[in-house]
């Protein structure tokens, strides 16, 4: 601004020195063909200026006269403001790089509990489709009453557990929690514990059949310390005796490998595991029948059947125990005369 009034202060004294020579008319004249000048260049520079806002990504344009210092405080300010954008857009992409490859579920949802946005495990655990699913209603997606009722308690301390099904049909388990993280947003985390829920009821299933096992041998034994404790001392032959010793000391064994076995589960789900691979099976199932043979003394039929290619990936050690347990167990379990297959 101070070099343009300058510029019409020297055309002024311009005009006004010709006019003292020359007339009136001729300083006239030069003043306003100086003012026309200015005029003109000015448009110029307008025009440039115009044409760089309409693609500021460049460096704006050169020798525009005034406005120099103003375009370079511009394009500075939107340099750093680019900058900071980028800078921010890479750290939204990183976060929901993040958010996707979480295993548990995310889903957003607006005050009108209409979804906004899901993670890959959202779309698996509930069959929710990004595309065509962003902004409709999650009570017309995940159609369940119990979550209806769920979701419009509006207090959300505890998950919801949901039994649903999956796309195969498959029944599945899932556990669902909304939290408030913001004015009319919501936030639904949902987690897929159908495997737990299968564990957890076999785990039942297992200690309820482990109970029911030495509930057998610990009434057999509890009967004969009764018997004996009611008996006279001398009552007994000694080819009695031997008898009752021997028929406790069966049901203390069975007792025992019971036993055996929970110590052998436990070791099994506490210890890492090992790393996999090819494991003949059809050794591993000739090593244990041998082992078994020996154990039954001849009391036994076995009768096998297995495919000597056969083979899985797994832990040799463990297989081979696995293996040995259930025909030792067969062994023990089956009556005299029986078959073991």
């Amino acid at each position: 601004m101070t070099k343009t009034l300058f510029t019409v202060f020297l055309w002024a004294l311009a005009g006004y020195a010709l006019g003292s020579w020359f007339g009136p008319h001729i300083g006239w004249g030069t003043l306003v063909f100086g003012l026309l000048l200015m005029v003109l260049v000015s448009g110029r520079q307008v025009s440039q200026i115009t044409r760089w806002a309409q693609d500021i990504e460049r460096a704006p344009p050169a020798s525009v006269g005034p406005w120099d210092d103003i375009l370079s405080l511009i394009y500075r300010k939107l340099r750093n403001d680019r900058r900071v954008i980028e800078s921010q857009e890479n750290d939204m992409k990183r976060m929901l790089e993040a958010a996707e490859a979480l295993p548990d579920g995310a889903v957003t949802l607006d005050g009108d509990m209409n979804l906004t946005w899901c993670n890959r495990s959202a779309r698996q655990h509930l069959g929710l489709r990004s595309k065509t699913d962003i902004g409709h209603s999650i009570f017309n997606i995940l159609r369940a009453p119990e979550f209806a009722a769920y979701a419009r308690q509006g207090r959300w301390n505890e998950a919801l557990q949901l039994h649903t099904q999956s796309s195969d049909g498959q029944p599945k388990t899932l556990l669902l929690q909304l939290v408030d993280y913001g004015r009319d947003r919501f936030l639904m985390v949902t987690r897929d514990i159908t495997q737990i829920e299968r564990l957890e009821t076999t785990r039942k299933d297992f200690v309820a059949n482990v109970s029911h096992e030495l509930r057998t041998p610990l009434t057999v034994l509890t009967g004969f310390l009764e018997t004996l404790q009611d008996m006279p001392p001398d009552s007994l032959s000694s080819e009695q005796r031997l008898r009752y010793v021997g028929l406790m000391q069966e049901q203390a064994a069975r007792m025992e490998a019971i036993v055996s076995d929970l110590l052998t589960l436990t070791t099994l789900e506490s210890s890492p595991l090992a790393d996999a691979e090819p494991v003949d099976i059809s050794a591993l199932v000739q090593k244990a029948l041998q082992q078994g043979r020996v154990l039954s003394r001849g009391q036994h039929v076995f009768v096998e059947h297995c495919d000597e290619t056969l083979q899985i990936e797994g832990v040799d050690t463990e297989l081979a125990s696995a293996i040995s347990n259930l025909i030792t167990n067969a062994v023990r379990y089956t009556p005299k005369d029986g078959t073991i297959t």
